[in-house]
């Protein structure tokens, strides 16, 4: 799920959930994204900020990091995939402060600004982060 194409990917294929039972027998469904597409929490914008479906019984619209692993559900209208992530992982998922973290990165024109100093693309955070998004995993606050 490294690649955009395999998290947007995804999205659009139907996924087989299996509901257990206390004894061996299971009931299954097939599942699709519930969500339409005025939701801001969509498959582009759920790929980009690094998330890949993964239901569950419980959850249909469960979603899993690609980098740190973590799992978002319940998804509301308003809910903001960039935001979301970066609020909840941006001291222990690369992707998060990396990518998601660019929000905060510019002003309403369009132009960088950077206010908060760990934020500038030099510094030690920025840097540790950036590589951490190719080994994976890893804390990336001092």
């Amino acid at each position: 799920m490294e690649s955009l194409q395999s998290r947007l990917d995804s999205f659009l294929k139907t996924k087989r959930i299996k509901k257990h039972s206390s004894k061996s027998s299971s009931t299954s469904a097939s599942v699709k994204w519930p969500h339409p597409p005025t939701f801001k929490a969509t498959a582009s914008t759920l790929s980009e900020a690094g998330f890949y479906f993964d239901p569950s019984w419980d959850d249909r619209d469960s979603v899993a990091c690609f980098l740190c692993g973590k799992e978002l559900s319940d998804w509301d209208a308003d809910d903001d995939p960039f935001d979301i992530h970066y609020t909840k992982c941006r001291n222990t998922c690369p992707w998060a402060v990396v990518r998601c973290g660019l929000r905060d990165d510019v002003d309403e024109d369009g132009s960088y600004i950077f206010s908060n100093k760990t934020r500038l693309p030099s510094s030690k955070i920025m840097e540790k982060a950036r590589l951490g998004t190719f080994k994976g995993g890893g804390l990336v606050a001092s």
